[in-house]
């Protein structure tokens, strides 16, 4: 298999498995706030990355840019 590396499907796949193991219970209380944090800096990076994404796609309906440049 060739390494591809991690896509935001990967790391929203890791937020799930999180919350899964979360609601199972497989975190002890004095180590919910550390995987909070981990938690926190996974969805604000997948967010961020979703919305550089969006603002990178071609506008396909022929209109120019907003700073005019096409």
């Amino acid at each position: 298999m060739e390494d591809e590396g991690l896509s935001i499907d990967d790391l929203t796949n890791v937020l799930r498995v999180i919350n899964t193991a979360q609601q199972r219970g497989a975190f002890k209380a004095n180590e919910l706030s550390f995987v909070g944090g981990v938690y926190d800096k996974f969805a604000t990076f997948i967010r961020l990355a979703q919305s550089e994404a969006n603002e990178s796609e071609p506008i396909e309906n022929g209109e120019s840019s907003e700073d005019g440049s096409e």
